[in-house]
């Protein structure tokens, strides 16, 4: 007994199809777990320290006069990682907005202060009441996170010299942001509304 040839073409056209929609679903999963095990990293909180007195310290000597002097910003930020797979983001750089004085189109045009954050820490520690010691502590470049993990961190960015001059005279017009490399290498600016002044900490 023999079988159509009708037959075959209908049970190739059914297993055919079979195939087509296993491949479909095997390449959604795969997408799935691909997308699942990409990490995905955002700083999704800022808050900022900022030196409130340094007009009043600064804002009126030459740059000359400025030589050793220091203000410090801190930085407080919470990272997530909202997928599973582990990645990483370089620590943001401070950005302080600041007019040049100058106008285009009568529009008014800024420059940026750019601050690194300190990656390195020097701790003094008594050994004995007669030796004393300087330990280096490595706070490294980057934010490591595994999946799912939530880091929250706080930074430190010192200005000085030339910057802290013109910082200082230009206190109350000043913006700040932070702007680092996320993990697909896209480099993103966020500007920080949340600021604290320096003076309302000592109360």
């Amino acid at each position: 007994m023999s079988i159509e040839p009708s037959f075959w073409s209908v049970f190739g056209a059914v297993t055919g199809t079979f195939g087509t929609v296993t491949s479909i679903i095997a390449l959604v999963i795969s997408w799935i777990s691909s997308r699942y095990n990409t990490p995905n990293i955002k700083i999704t909180e800022l808050s900022l320290q900022i030196p409130d007195w340094t007009p009043e310290e600064f804002a009126n000597k030459l740059p000359e006069q400025l030589k050793g002097k220091y203000a410090d910003f801190e930085l407080d930020v919470i990272v997530k990682n909202s997928r599973g797979g582990s990645g990483s983001i370089d620590k943001p750089k401070l950005l302080i907005r600041l007019p040049d004085g100058k106008r285009w189109r009568f529009l008014p045009n800024y420059r940026y202060i750019k601050l690194p954050p300190r990656t390195v820490e020097h701790e003094y520690k008594q050994e004995t009441e007669n030796v004393s010691s300087w330990i280096t502590n490595n706070l490294g470049k980057a934010f490591n996170l595994v999946g799912g993990q939530s880091v929250d961190d706080t930074l430190a960015y010192t200005i000085k010299g030339q910057t802290l001059h013109d910082y200082a005279r230009n206190f109350d017009a000043a913006s700040y942001f932070i702007e680092y490399h996320n993990n697909f290498g896209k480099k993103k600016r966020i500007r920080i509304k949340e600021l604290i002044r320096e003076s309302d900490t000592r109360r």
